[in-house]
C-alpha cells in the first residue's frame, strides 16, 4: 500500500472513531448535519415576493408596537412589552443576517419621541405610524395571559405563559387587511423548580424566547438555530 493509501485509511479509522466517540452512528451524524443546513421557511415573511424590495440586498425596516392587554399579567412582568420589542429589535436583524437579509428595527427612542409629539398616537392607523416612521412593516404585538409560576404552587415552580395576539401591515398599502396570527407560548415547556435560577434571569430567558419565536414566524431561519435556542 502506497503512502497516499495509507494516508486515507487512516483517515477513516480517524473518521469512525470521533463518530463512536460522540456517540452517534454514521447515518445519525449524517442526519443531523443536513439538518443544519436546512431552513426553516417563515409562516409570514416580512420579505415580499414581488415589488422593490424582494431581493435579499434590500434593506426592510420595521417598527415593533406591543402593548399589554388589559390585566395581561403578573406584577412580575410589568415592563414586559418594552423588553419584547427591545428582544426583538436586537434578534430580527442578527437572524436576518444569518439569512443573508438585512432587516432594521425603528428604535424604541425614535418611537417615544413620535408618541410626545403626537398624543392621539394610538388613535392612528398602524400604517400612518410606520410610514412616519420610515417603516415597511408594523408589528402589532398585544400580549395577555402573562405568568411566570405554576398556579397554586406558591411561586415555587417556574410555568412561564403567554399568549400574543400578532398583527403585520403593510405601511405601503394601509387599505390591506393585517396578516393576523395568534401565538401561544410557553416556557421552558415543563415545570422548573424556582431554585434553579433568580426570577430575574428566568424572566429574561423568558422575554429572549418569546421574543426568538415571535422572529422566527417572520425569517427563514436554520433548523439548528431552533434546535440551539431550545
Amino acid at each position: 500500500m502506497d503512502a497516499t493509501g495509507k494516508w486515507a485509511k487512516r483517515g477513516v479509522w480517524l473518521t469512525l472513531a470521533a463518530v463512536l466517540t460522540i456517540g452517534c452512528n454514521p447515518i445519525t451524524l449524517t442526519s443531523v448535519l443536513l439538518r443544519s443546513e436546512t431552513k426553516t421557511p417563515a409562516q409570514f415573511p416580512l420579505r415580499p415576493k414581488e415589488g422593490p424590495k424582494k431581493d435579499k440586498d434590500e434593506e426592510i425596516k420595521v417598527l415593533v408596537l406591543a402593548s399589554l392587554a388589559p390585566g395581561a399579567m403578573t406584577s412580575e412582568f410589568a415592563g414586559a412589552d418594552r423588553e419584547v420589542s427591545a428582544a426583538i429589535a436586537k434578534l430580527l436583524p442578527e437572524v436576518g443576517k444569518a439569512n443573508k437579509e438585512t432587516f432594521t428595527v425603528i428604535s424604541g427612542r425614535q418611537l417615544d419621541t413620535f408618541k410626545t409629539q403626537n398624543p392621539s398616537w394610538r388613535s392612528m392607523h398602524a400604517a400612518t405610524i410606520g410610514k412616519r416612521l420610515g417603516a415597511d412593516y408594523v408589528v402589532e404585538l398585544s400580549m395577555s395571559g402573562l405568568q411566570m409560576y405554576q398556579p397554586g404552587a406558591l411561586n415555587n415552580i417556574y410555568e412561564g405563559k403567554a399568549v400574543v395576539s400578532v398583527d403585520v401591515t403593510a405601511t405601503a398599502d394601509a387599505s390591506a387587511p393585517p396578516q393576523h396570527y395568534v401565538h401561544s407560548f410557553n416556557y421552558p415547556g415543563f415545570p422548573r423548580s424556582a431554585d434553579s435560577i433568580p426570577p430575574a434571569q428566568f424572566r429574561i430567558e423568558f422575554v429572549n424566547k418569546l421574543a426568538q419565536e415571535i422572529v422566527f414566524y417572520h425569517v427563514d431561519h436554520k433548523a439548528a438555530e431552533g434546535i440551539a435556542a431550545r
